[in-house]
């Protein structure tokens, strides 16, 4: 028999065991408390699993978003892109201002293409549209506004006027 000490209650007991470490009024105690502490983990680790599961479908979906949003965004671009080549000026203004290597404020095409664009709206010589001062009428529209808006600091200003006649 050896003599121990409960790591429980901290009374001596003896135990023909040497690993034995609570005493026998401690054991059921010690017991329950172990197995409380083991479910505990385990529905710990469950909860981390399927966090962890729902984190990695979030992702994995998210993913499959953007694969989506990219391919709508390609069929997007092809489109405008021939509807640029069949000189739709919209189409050829969202390209110049899509294009991040150039700033469109200073492109000679795009207002090329908004004086067109504003042109074919104009309700017959109704309206006029008005770029930093300067008519989309103006034969030198583009030059002339690119010129204002540098003097603006790159400030753009639009008005459409409307004429009665």
């Amino acid at each position: 028999m050896y003599n121990k000490i409960c790591a429980i209650c901290g009374k001596e007991f003896e135990s023909q065991y040497i690993r034995s470490k609570y005493c026998r009024y401690c054991q059921a105690l010690a017991y329950r408390q172990k197995n409380t502490n083991r479910a505990r983990e385990r529905r710990a680790e469950a909860r981390d699993a399927e966090l962890e599961y729902l984190q990695q479908q979030a992702e994995e979906r998210r993913k499959e978003r953007e694969k989506e949003f990219e391919k709508r965004e390609a069929e997007r671009m092809r489109k405008l892109e021939q509807k640029a080549k069949n000189g739709d000026p919209l189409a050829i203004m969202d390209l110049l201002m899509f294009n991040e290597s150039s700033d469109h404020r200073y492109n000679i095409e795009y207002w090329k293409a908004y004086q067109d664009y504003q042109r074919s709206q104009d309700g017959g010589g109704r309206f006029e549209h008005v770029v930093n001062g300067v008519s989309c009428f103006d034969e030198y529209f583009p030059e002339l506004v690119i010129e204002a808006i540098k003097k603006e600091k790159g400030k753009i200003v639009t008005a459409t006027i409307f004429h009665t006649h």
